[in-house]
């Protein structure tokens, strides 16, 4: 995600990071988006690799296909990464759930999709249930009320 912006996402600070979190006894949730920021299948087999081998120290695993949110950066100026925002063809008034699509240099939707349920064939059960610890937000729901937030 170096070219969606998110500075926080370092492939090779992630299993330090996860360790670190882990031995303190907070459990770790992966949230994984495919098909977005020159994603490539290469690069989906790398990322359910690191999740293979660093299960036993992950809660869960959440993969999801690339979704373009309303007001997210990638949203409010598309040309800084390479894209372009495609008009939709059902009024908004008409639908439940606002829906953004774009063209670049993304995964078909389809692609992305499909992607996401090969990955959660292949990692299978390992993260259902496996740890019932706190999370990281829940550690930080406790701190933030504990100060009267």
């Amino acid at each position: 995600m170096n070219g969606a912006g998110k500075r926080f996402n370092r492939v090779d600070d992630y299993a330090r990071i996860i360790a670190n979190i882990h031995a303190h006894g907070i459990a770790v949730q992966a949230g994984i988006v495919f098909g977005f920021d020159h994603d490539t299948e290469s690069v989906f087999d790398e990322t359910l690799a690191f999740l293979e081998r660093h299960c036993l120290r992950l809660s869960s695993a959440a993969l999801s296909p690339f979704q373009l949110m309303r007001q997210s950066p990638v949203y409010r100026d598309p040309a800084r990464y390479g894209l372009r925002l495609v008009p939709d063809p059902v009024p908004r008034h008409r639908r439940l759930r606002f829906s953004a699509r774009a063209e670049g240099d993304l995964l078909p939707p389809d692609r992305a999709a499909a992607l996401v349920d090969e990955g959660v064939a292949r990692l299978g059960g390992w993260f259902a249930g496996r740890w019932e610890g706190p999370t990281l937000f829940h550690a930080f729901l406790r701190a933030e009320l504990s100060q009267g937030h």
